[in-house]
């Protein structure tokens, strides 16, 4: 049967209504053809959403699983924290800048204690400064440890921080054991930007464990901090 004939004979058949239609099978067995049909889906096709797995996972397992999707996505550092977590966070940036450092120390002990020198002696040293200066205090005696820096004393603190590795008599900082511990050189703006990635609570200002957090980003970040701070002991090493 030629196949007009064929085709013509299957249209009489269904005009008659004496015969039933196979039920054709929406099942594509052939992997090759399964390809080209996933292929030409439109891309204007809504996929439904799969929510993150919570339900049943301790915090140290949420994290994980967070840390991982924003690592994959390069947002490692500002993955944001949850309710519990950001309330935390913000306890630490409350603290004294020594008590922050003390915290960030504890938490990446094993990461970046080889820094502990460079932390206490330059960049604390260089945070109180910036707080003085903030403030109009001449006096060492008369200052009161402070938690925090606004962004213009940031930019001063940075400033600062930069001008003093850059003399050669504090050149023993500049050497290769501390590379992990030197700022990057930039502009005015381009410091203005990086410090709006700094501020983990949106609080436009930076604390020390902010600056802490960013500059030694390789090995930490704001949610890891709070999942390991809040289940971990001093470090014996830290005073």
């Amino acid at each position: 049967m030629s196949g007009v004939a064929s085709h013509k004979k299957v249209f009489e058949d269904i005009s008659k209504g004496d015969k039933k239609l196979k039920k054709g099978s929406t099942v594509v067995k052939d992997p090759l053809a399964r390809t080209k049909l996933l292929g030409s889906v439109k891309k204007s096709t809504k996929l439904k959403k799969v929510s993150k797995p919570n339900a049943g996972l301790s915090r140290a397992q949420k994290h994980a699983f967070n840390r991982a999707r924003a690592e994959k996505k390069g947002e490692s550092f500002v993955e944001k924290l949850d309710e519990e977590g950001l309330r935390f966070f913000n306890h630490v940036t409350d603290q004294k800048f020594s008590d922050q450092a003390i915290a960030f120390l504890n938490a990446y002990w094993h990461e970046v204690g080889s820094q502990a020198d460079f932390i206490y002696s330059v960049a604390w040293d260089t945070f109180k400064y910036a707080d003085m200066h903030a403030r109009g205090i001449n006096y060492v005696h008369k200052y009161k440890q402070g938690s925090k820096l606004e962004f213009d004393i940031g930019l001063y603190f940075y400033e600062r921080l930069c001008k003093f590795l850059g003399e050669s008599k504090n050149k023993q900082w500049k050497d290769e054991k501390f590379a992990v511990s030197q700022p990057k050189l930039m502009t005015a703006v381009a410091r203005k930007k990086e410090l709006r990635l700094i501020d983990v609570n949106f609080d436009n200002q930076m604390a020390m464990i902010e600056y802490l957090l960013y500059q030694y980003r390789e090995f930490a970040n704001p949610s890891d901090f709070v999942t390991r701070a809040m289940s971990q002991d001093e470090h014996p090493e830290v005073i």
